[in-house]
């Protein structure tokens, strides 16, 4: 199961509490992952990214669509280790990892 999110050179901890991942537009969610400004076919509130009984989970929030790996999903998925989840045309990709204990 991924333990973080990454955009770009940073990570995010995933938690119960949802990563919500937008267009920039909703102001004063405490998790919002602001991703590229501008970017066609992105929500404010695209979609979210939390651990919910030992499962990480991704749902789409969207008009537009959300992609995981490449294909668009249909209201929910689980997510893995290694997956892409792509928002916007032409896109911004944010990938799951698993950060492990030493």
């Amino acid at each position: 199961m991924p333990t973080h999110i990454l955009l770009g050179d940073r990570a995010y901890p995933l938690s119960a509490d949802a990563v919500i991942v937008g267009g920039g537009g909703a102001p004063g969610l405490a998790r919002y992952l602001a991703i590229e400004s501008g970017l066609a076919g992105v929500s404010s509130i695209h979609c979210e990214v939390s651990v919910e009984g030992g499962q990480c989970l991704l749902i789409d929030r969207s008009r537009y669509g959300t992609f995981l790996n490449g294909s668009r999903i249909s209201g929910s998925a689980t997510l893995r280790a290694g997956d892409t989840v792509r928002v916007g045309t032409p896109g911004q990709e944010l990938h799951l990892i698993r950060e492990e204990a030493l």
